[in-house]
């Protein structure tokens, strides 16, 4: 730990080293932001993985019970679709409030199949999930 009259210097990065650290780390992460949604949320998402980039939306109905005061917390049933009109599975999605964030999980049966994280910013739940597996 620095103490307030240390200074840290950063190490000079030279090409290389950037190739070496892009070429052994594998981007497993996603974004999704979520809205509200007559019956439900609705969403927007991006994830990458290995350099591949998909895209796409989604569409999830609510199986619980409405929180007036935490309006994306809840059960969901959910399916996404990539830009090519691709359908995933239908996915069981549990959104929870814990402390000064949301908690998501998304399971394909009792399969946790992806996890997340997010905040409420203008009405809306920004993601990021990674997959498990």
């Amino acid at each position: 730990m620095l103490s307030l009259n240390q200074k840290k210097s950063c190490p000079k990065r030279s090409t290389e080293v950037n190739k070496t650290m892009n070429d052994t780390f594998e981007l497993n992460l996603g974004c999704v932001v979520y809205s509200e949604a007559l019956n439900g949320i609705e969403a927007q998402y991006i994830f990458k993985r290995d350099d591949i980039i998909q895209r796409g939306t989604g569409i999830g109905k609510r199986l619980s019970k409405l929180n007036k005061n935490r309006r994306f917390e809840g059960e969901f049933e959910v399916v996404y679709a990539d830009e090519n009109g691709d359908m995933s599975p239908t996915l069981h999605l549990t959104i929870l409030f814990d402390s000064e964030c949301y908690s998501l999980t998304w399971k394909i049966g009792s399969e946790i199949t992806d996890i997340g994280i997010g905040i409420k910013n203008d009405n809306k739940l920004f993601v990021s999930y990674q997959k498990t597996t």
